[in-house]
């Protein structure tokens, strides 16, 4: 299910962060406890009557443990951190209220229609980071991600900052799957049918029938993810 919110505007306490709509319309940054009470949130009841019952049924009651209860593991802090930073210093020089936004924007759709590279923007200076996580199949790094992923709305409108019109949506978070065959071009469609399902878009269908080149789609990715202000992707 999407999440979807208007803009609630937030002071911030880091300099750096002030003044940046996209930046003053995230949550707070969670202590360790106030993300542990989040992480822990849900629907699991515990009712003592239960260990009575037979066998039969007992077994029914604890298979809800693998949908209804989660127990944070310490690695848990350490990637919500890590996402906090990366979203956080990705949207730093990405402030839709200075020029270089809208040349960047501007830029990003000309080389989508011309079929060309990106060029690089006088005084942008891109700093987008990110992190792996290794591990064997099972110990819940999926989980892990997708629970403090879904901390945050995934996307944000906005309408007006400050008094000024600011008509644009903000892609929080976007989670893709690796394709099954391993390929770029997979991976596009992938990311077109998400977009697609998450903001209304059709740009799936538009891509799958032209039959651009790979180059192409991964420009045009580049050009929607700066239109819709993403802030962090996962695989």
């Amino acid at each position: 299910m999407v999440v979807r919110g208007k803009a609630d505007y937030r002071e911030q306490k880091l300099p750096e962060y002030r003044n940046n709509p996209l930046l003053e319309a995230l949550p707070d940054l969670f202590s360790s406890q106030e993300l542990l009470q989040e992480l822990k949130k849900h629907n699991f009841e515990y009712n003592p009557e239960e260990r009575e019952m037979e066998a039969k049924y007992r077994v029914h009651c604890l298979a809800r443990l693998s949908q209804d209860f989660y127990q944070p593991m310490p690695q848990l802090f350490d990637i919500e951190s890590r996402i906090s930073v990366i979203l956080r210093q990705g949207y730093r020089n990405r402030n839709p209220l200075e020029t270089g936004y809208t040349v960047l924007a501007n830029e990003a759709y000309e080389a989508s229609v011309e079929k060309r590279p990106i060029r690089q923007v006088p005084g942008y200076i891109p700093n987008a980071s990110g992190f792996t996580i290794i591990g064997v199949s099972g110990v819940g790094k999926s989980t892990a991600v997708e629970r403090i992923l879904h901390l945050y709305p995934q996307v944000i409108e906005h309408e007006e900052y400050q008094g000024q019109p600011l008509p644009i949506t903000q892609l929080v978070w976007l989670k893709l799957d690796c394709p099954y065959d391993g390929t770029l071009g997979g991976l596009c469609y992938n990311f077109f049918e998400t977009i697609d399902k998450i903001l209304g878009t059709h740009y799936y269908d538009e891509y799958k029938k032209s039959r651009v080149t790979i180059y192409s789609m991964l420009t045009a990715m580049v050009r929607i993810s700066h239109e819709y202000s993403l802030g962090i992707g996962t695989k």
